[in-house]
């Protein structure tokens, strides 16, 4: 059995002011990434520790982000 263990993602879905790249889409390829790894590596269960979200309250557009990309795996 293999587990794949992440963690601290801190979804959201407005970049930092300091970030120059659109971070919806660097969390779209990370997570492409991961599902590559988790098929090549043939992970049984993914386990997400730390925060999945960056503020204590998110709208519905970072949870509807969240809730795609972590079906996804």
């Amino acid at each position: 059995m293999k587990f794949l263990l992440i963690g601290d993602i801190h979804f959201r879905n407005e970049s930092p002011l300091s970030r120059k790249d659109d971070i919806v889409e660097v969390f779209k390829d990370k997570f492409k990434q991961l599902s590559n790894i988790i098929k090549k590596e043939k992970i049984d269960y993914v386990l997400t520790v730390g925060d999945i979200f960056d503020k204590s309250v998110s709208n519905v557009s970072t949870i509807d982000l969240a809730d795609e990309l972590l079906s996804s795996l």
